[in-house]
């Protein structure tokens, strides 16, 4: 999967699993409160400028995103217990789809599961095409994320994502496909606040920042930080031709 596509994945980037949904989102540095404005994403030929929006109680309203494929928007509603309840994306990037989602939570609060529907090209009504559901270990951090793909008619498959923690960062996780052998990654993490974590997360399919607290760092990595000590750049690919590199920018805002 590439790495644009990767960010589609993701936003909602991304576009979500909101870990602190029903709280307001906060990066705090030296008594100032910040949040992620705007993220660039840069790789190959393609670029996309995502921009965030938030409402009065510092909830997150809107994704909006220009870029190489065109424009991308995705508009969070929440329940009246402030829990994220619906995200909506028109149209979708690199998919030529529109969807939706919608979230469900257990009895302590925590997302519990959520459903993909797709409208694509050349239909009018909306297809069911995932269900992903969550559980949970001691920590009540999320320990296994399973999705179950049905596209059409076509043989659904199943993907489970398995994490273990060294304090708020998911250093290793196992992804087990419904065919294939299971592939294991770990991860490496800095000390300074990831501006998605809490915000944005997982969508249809698995995103590391999703679910750790700090940024990953690393080999093939550069890492740069602005006065604040918040990320600013990252590099993906160091050991490539820069052609084949991944750049990302983050901006931020006091609020």
């Amino acid at each position: 999967m590439s790495t644009i596509r990767q960010l589609f994945v993701f936003l909602s980037l991304a576009t979500s699993l909101l870990l602190a949904a029903c709280q307001d989102h906060r990066i705090v540095v030296n008594a100032s409160r910040y949040r992620i404005r705007q993220y660039v994403e840069t790789a190959g030929r393609s670029t996309y400028t995502f921009n965030y929006q938030y409402g009065s109680d510092g909830k997150l309203t809107t994704i909006a995103a220009t870029g190489t494929g065109g424009t991308y928007n995705e508009v969070f509603q929440y329940n009246p217990q402030g829990q994220l309840e619906r995200v909506t994306k028109q149209p979708g990037i690199g998919t030529n789809d529109n969807s939706y989602r919608t979230y469900t939570y257990d009895g302590s609060g925590r997302l519990s599961g959520f459903n993909v529907y797709r409208l694509f090209s050349g239909t009018t009504n909306y297809d069911l095409y995932s269900t992903t559901t969550l559980t949970y270990g001691a920590n009540s951090q999320p320990a296994v994320i399973t999705t179950t793909v049905t596209p059409g008619a076509s043989t659904s498959s199943t993907t489970s994502y398995s994490y273990s923690y060294t304090g708020d960062n998911g250093t290793q996780v196992t992804i087990t496909p419904s065919t294939g052998q299971p592939i294991v990654s770990t991860y490496q993490f800095d000390s300074t606040p990831n501006p998605f974590y809490g915000l944005v997360g997982l969508s249809e399919g698995y995103e590391q920042s999703a679910i750790s607290r700090n940024n990953i760092v690393g080999p093939n990595r550069s890492v740069t930080y602005d006065s604040n000590g918040l990320i600013s750049g990252l590099v993906i690919g160091t050991n490539q031709d820069p052609a084949f590199r991944t750049n990302r920018s983050y901006s931020y805002e006091t609020y």
